[in-house]
């Protein structure tokens, strides 16, 4: 029901679909790590496009997870507390840009020449969801929506691709609003839009913005 190439994983949904249902088609069994593998084979091996892994993966297994790839081996933590997982469902707007982009192009940009300083960024990235974990944990749901901020601020300076003027001025427009952070879902340079932004502060910015289209959502 959502526009293609806006950082949602719709194509990773799709390649997960195409695969199970082929292999219902010749009734084959797969399991559903099984079937997260073989799609990223099929986007990263045989597209040769320059994608992730995450979102074969969300779409096989599904829940809210931790997800830690390690060479040969996908591990996939499953996030239970349902309690403050709800709380940071509660303060999360889904906001659409109207920009389409393709992530395989906005990803080159910055994964086929990784120098040391955008190593170091994306280690850094990666430190986060260890942090954002905890934060799930103790309940300092606010604090997970810093860290967004945070996490957004080091994704910009992989490429300049992944963000522009308009999306800038949305996301700053949101951050006086009252919002404590948020970043663009996917590669970057459209698409949608994740804000952390507490319940009391939302009439007011939809009533000085009328063009942000919101999305509800949940998670599963």
């Amino acid at each position: 029901d959502l526009p293609a190439r806006s950082g949602m994983g719709s194509s990773s949904c799709f390649s997960v679909g195409l695969i199970k249902a082929i292999n219902a088609l010749k009734g084959k069994k797969i399991t559903n790590i099984e079937l997260a593998k073989k799609a990223i084979f099929f986007e990263q091996k045989f597209m040769k496009e320059t994608v992730g892994s995450q979102d074969q993966v969300s779409a096989s297994i599904g829940g809210f997870n931790k997800i830690i790839f390690k060479k040969n081996k996908i591990s996939i933590k499953n996030i239970k507390n349902t309690k403050n997982i709800k709380k940071l469902e509660k303060n999360l707007l889904l906001i659409y840009t109207g920009i389409n982009r393709t992530a395989d192009k906005i990803a080159s940009t910055y994964a086929s020449k990784l120098t040391s300083s955008k190593k170091e960024y994306i280690t850094k990235i990666c430190e986060h969801v260890t942090e954002g974990e905890k934060l799930l944990h103790t309940g300092k749901i606010d604090e997970f929506g810093k860290l967004l901020n945070n996490a957004w601020y080091l994704k910009k300076k992989l490429s300049s691709s992944i963000s522009n003027s308009k999306i800038d001025q949305l996301y700053n427009i949101a951050l006086s609003h009252g919002a404590l952070g948020g970043k663009l879902l996917g590669a970057g340079g459209g698409g949608f839009l994740l804000l952390y932004m507490p319940t009391k502060f939302r009439k007011k910015f939809f009533m000085n913005n009328k063009k942000p289209i919101n999305i509800p959502f949940n998670f599963t």
